[in-house]
């Protein structure tokens, strides 16, 4: 099913995610495949779409920091950078307070979930009806190129998802930088949309 935007109905597709429907959806970067993070049978859904190595671990979205304090743990540092720059173009990794509330799919370094708040519009409605995460990864097929155009993506995920929530196409985009926060240390995993050096900058890190 594709639902365009001009045609968007957010309580009929925010029960369409509660009741464990797999998606593809617009955010500040990349489209998006999701799932609330707690359908087993979704997750396994999403990573046999993508072709994904059940090794490589999903980001996950959330509403907001109040979201965040309630599954993880977050040092001084972390709580500069999500106030700093979430929502946005970054993804951050945090401990969770209990790995037990997760997949073995989502905890990547140092036992850390990536995560995320989107600035996207689309993102913003879905949380006014939404209580929970969702997954978050590149709308593609692991190891391919990231996907820009909406008729590109539903070529090839239409068949298989629940729905696809067309935004038109988008500008080219790296994905999310992501972070890890090891003590005092600040780390890129990935290299994205926000440059380290601006990061770095914007933090005033490293600098007494």
């Amino acid at each position: 099913m594709i639902i365009n935007k001009n045609n968007i109905d957010f309580d009929k597709i925010s029960n369409l995610i509660i009741e464990g429907s797999t998606f593809c959806y617009p955010t500040d970067t990349l489209y998006g495949l999701g799932c609330r993070y707690d359908n087993k049978a979704s997750i396994e859904k999403i990573i046999s779409l993508k072709g994904r190595n059940k090794n490589h671990f999903f980001s996950l979205l959330f509403k907001d920091l109040d979201m965040l304090d309630y599954f993880f743990s977050i040092s001084e540092l972390e709580k500069k950078i999500i106030d700093k720059f979430l929502p946005g173009k970054l993804s951050i990794l945090l401990l969770p307070k209990n790995k037990n509330m997760f997949y073995n799919n989502f905890i990547g370094v140092d036992d850390k979930i990536s995560c995320r708040i989107s600035s996207d519009n689309f993102n913003k409605e879905i949380y006014k009806k939404i209580d929970f995460p969702i997954v978050s990864t590149s709308a593609n097929i692991s190891g391919n190129k990231n996907l820009f155009n909406i008729s590109d993506i539903i070529d090839t995920f239409e068949e298989s998802l629940d729905f696809i929530v067309d935004y038109g196409d988008i500008g080219h985009s790296k994905g999310s930088t992501i972070l890890n926060v090891n003590k005092d240390s600040l780390n890129l995993i990935r290299d994205g949309d926000i440059q380290f050096e601006t990061i770095i900058k914007e933090l005033n890190y490293g600098k007494s």
